[in-house]
């Protein structure tokens, strides 16, 4: 049987992690199995951060609706490819039928704090 968000946010409240159940607009595991989610948030951190890079994704031909989609499936069914900087982790994943490379910013927790698209010429040469 199939977890349910609620089955999920419960297991954060078990282990005693810091979230804000109301503001919860997506929870669900990563590759390896952790609880990530997405609250509401604020202009440096959450879902409203993330739209505020709008324009960066408009230039991979990401809609502003579609935006918190391509992250979550960044996340949920991307492939983790490398590191952007310390903090961020840079997926890449076919949305649209278009190869997206995405750096998302989890913390520790689960929480998914801000995520950008990643220029693929930047990220092949880090690779090297």
């Amino acid at each position: 049987m199939a977890e349910t968000p609620e089955d999920l946010i419960a297991e954060l409240e078990q282990k005693n992690i810091k979230h804000t159940p109301d503001e919860i607009i997506w929870i669900g595991r990563d590759a390896q199995g952790k609880v990530v989610w997405l609250e509401n948030g604020d202009q440096d951190r959450g879902a409203e951060h993330i739209l505020g890079k709008q324009k960066d994704f408009e230039g991979r031909k990401v809609s502003k609706s579609e935006i918190l989609t391509l992250v979550v499936s960044a996340i949920t069914d991307g492939r983790l490819i490398g590191r952007q900087g310390k903090s961020r982790s840079i997926f890449v994943v076919e949305f649209g039928g278009i190869e997206q490379y995405i750096s998302v910013e989890i913390a520790s927790n689960g929480y998914i704090i801000g995520a950008n698209p990643s220029n693929k010429k930047d990220i092949l040469r880090s690779l090297k």
